[in-house]
């Protein structure tokens, strides 16, 4: 295989991840998952708050595995990811509202079990896959070179 598609695939491949598994992150938004609206009333913002966040994050994900304004759609997922993380994860830090799980070190989990496991594993995933897709661009393999 030649670099070029090497590289055009490793990138069709990380915007498929990033964004298919992100739609079923949506999916979940869409059977009444209460995370995201439970988030946005415990900052006492109002509800469409929490339907703006979905659209971010569904938009994007669509984006980034069509590999249409891939750029784009990958730094919605960027910005729906920080946005979650402090307002959903921020509360678990130590000290402020919340269990006083860290938010970004190790610790015990509350379940008790996997002790000394990174609890933001998921939402980092996503974050820096994000990022990745945002600096690498979509590749050869994309609705958008198809034009």
């Amino acid at each position: 295989m030649r670099r070029e598609d090497a590289d055009d695939f490793g990138k069709l491949t990380l915007r498929l991840t990033v964004g298919i598994l992100l739609l079923f992150h949506a999916y979940g938004f869409l059977r009444g998952d209460p995370g995201i609206p439970n988030a946005v009333a415990a900052w006492g913002l109002p509800g469409f708050f929490a339907d703006a966040g979905f659209l971010l994050e569904l938009i994007g994900a669509a984006l980034v595995i069509l590999g249409l304004y891939t750029r784009i759609g990958a730094l919605s997922i960027v910005a729906f990811m920080l946005i979650g993380i402090i307002m959903y994860h921020v509360a678990e830090v130590s000290g402020l509202r919340g269990s006083g799980n860290h938010l970004f070190l190790l610790g015990k989990n509350p379940a008790g079990t996997h002790p000394d496991k990174y609890f933001l594993e998921t939402q980092a995933f996503y974050l820096f896959g994000g990022l990745a897709v945002a600096m690498l661009g979509s590749g050869r393999y994309s609705v958008h070179r198809r034009k």
